[in-house]
């Protein structure tokens, strides 16, 4: 990953960095995120680069990869093709005029999460409150306490 300060533009200050994998990643992009936070969010001019392995880019094609960054709850494309390419193994994207930094990735469409759509279970046991003699024991226990608080009332003694 790497960032440089175009000629004229404000000092974005001090940046961190952090390259995560996705939690659930769709098929479109791929399989790293960078959240990257400047000290100085307006007035700067980058070049960013980010840097994938083959890993991470898995089937996609790399030709069709374009930097998006996530702003307002929502991945927006920024820029169109990058410039690619590759260095001791390891792949990289760059992109100039980048104005704001928040989490970017890579990706060949918008990217998406995996969205769970349903999660069922079961059991091959008996529920130990469902089978017949559980529920005969409970049933005894609650008219043997009854008749026992029952009896001890004041005035039945």
């Amino acid at each position: 990953m790497g960032l440089r300060r175009e000629a004229g533009f404000a000092d974005p200050g001090n940046i961190t960095v952090v390259k995560n994998g996705w939690q659930t990643q769709g098929i479109e992009s791929i399989g790293a995120t960078w959240a990257i936070t400047p000290t100085t969010s307006t007035g700067f001019s980058l070049t960013l680069q980010l840097c994938f392995t083959p890993v991470e880019l898995g089937s996609l094609n790399e030709a069709d990869l374009r930097f998006w960054r996530y702003s307002g709850g929502a991945w927006m494309p920024v820029g169109g093709a990058p410039t690619l390419s590759t260095s001791n193994g390891i792949r990289s994207a760059t992109l100039t005029g980048v104005t704001a930094l928040s989490a970017w990735t890579l990706a060949t469409a918008s990217p998406t999460a995996v969205t769970l759509r349903g999660l069922s279970a079961h059991s091959d046991a008996l529920h130990p409150v469902t089978s017949p003699a559980s529920a005969l024991v409970i049933a005894l226990l609650v008219v043997s306490l009854i008749g026992l608080f029952w009896t001890r009332r004041p005035g039945r003694g």
